[in-house]
């Protein structure tokens, strides 16, 4: 891979990393959302959910497991995924691109 290619990764994971650090500002009931060990933590639903491309949600989450015969259910995804509020995707946006914008390459401020 490309050092451009390493170094967007690396930022993206940063960002996440970040996000992960603090869930409560995401959560809807940050007092109880997230606070025991479940197969699907914080990150990894961000995870999950960034990395999904399109096929069916069973198919996105053995990929993500490798096959793994303890992967989740597609209802606990989706149980987890309703305690997220979408400002955590709005963060993410945001900082991504504000994190892997090159100044130097825009054309007319653009």
């Amino acid at each position: 891979m490309s050092d451009y290619i390493n170094n967007l990764t690396l930022s993206l994971e940063n960002v996440i990393s970040d996000l992960a650090d603090n869930p409560a500002l995401f959560l809807r009931n940050p007092s109880v959302d997230f606070t025991r060990n479940r197969k699907i933590d914080f990150k990894t639903l961000i995870g999950i959910t960034m990395n999904s491309g399109g096929c069916t949600m069973t198919k996105e989450l053995l990929d993500f497991f490798d096959f793994n015969i303890n992967t989740p259910t597609v209802s606990a995804y989706t149980q987890q995924r309703s305690k997220v509020l979408p400002e955590a995707f709005e963060y993410i946006f945001y900082e991504f691109n504000g994190k892997s914008q090159d100044s130097t390459k825009l054309y007319d401020g653009y």
